[in-house]
């Protein structure tokens, strides 16, 4: 009765920690550079970072060119994949602050490909995303009301990275309700010392079976 007590205590312990139902489905997961990507289906910028969030990451950060590259040539509309899509949304907003661009998960922005006379949305506008409507502007990027990605043409699809290895990055924004393994290692060592405790080889007669901890 006593271990049934601790591992309820151990499950209680460890649930605000389970990941959340995915809010959004997820199409297609690939690895690149450290970290793994999930294309979601279509759904509001908010939905799609929820989901990210769900899944241990966020929306995507682009960092670099080749990392824009490599989007482009993955789920980007001339792509030719199976899940080539028209239009991606991206980590990239400036909701906390009119006309300064931030990534969601904290880091710093190094590199941007808005198209031309872009941003040009204002307040109604503080979402970004990649869009491939025009093939001599693929990939390029466009601020957009992030509730509308459900209806919008084909619809707006979030794409996810989940930092394999998150310690090496400027923020600790990717890691959310981790717990500490030391606490998780002391329960487990806890129950291990009263299961043995309680062996009938270190029991002694007439012992008694309550539980005096």
């Amino acid at each position: 009765m006593c271990q049934k007590k601790l591992i309820s205590l151990f499950l209680l312990f460890l649930s605000p920690f389970t990941k959340a139902e995915l809010l959004v489905d997820v199409l297609d997961t690939t690895t690149w550079g450290g970290s793994t990507y999930y294309l979601l289906d279509k759904s509001t910028w908010d939905d799609a970072q929820s989901t990210a969030i769900a899944l241990g990451g966020n929306l995507v950060t682009i960092n670099n060119a080749e990392e824009h590259i490599f989007i482009n040539e993955t789920w980007g509309g001339f792509s030719g994949s199976e899940y080539a899509m028209t239009y991606l949304w991206i980590g990239l907003n400036d909701e906390d602050n009119e006309g300064e661009f931030t990534w969601i998960s904290g880091e710093e922005v190094t590199y941007t490909l808005f198209t031309s006379g872009e941003p040009n949305g204002g307040e109604n506008e503080n979402q970004v995303y990649m869009w491939y409507r025009s093939a001599a502007y693929a990939g390029y990027w466009n601020d957009f009301d992030g509730s509308r990605g459900v209806d919008y043409y084909d619809g707006v699809y979030g794409v996810v990275e989940v930092v394999d290895d998150p310690t090496g990055l400027s923020s600790a924004a990717n890691i959310t309700d981790l717990p500490s393994p030391h606490v998780g290692i002391f329960f487990l060592s806890f129950l291990a010392y009263q299961a043995r405790r309680r062996s009938p080889l270190n029991q002694q007669p007439h012992a008694d079976d309550a539980c005096d901890y």
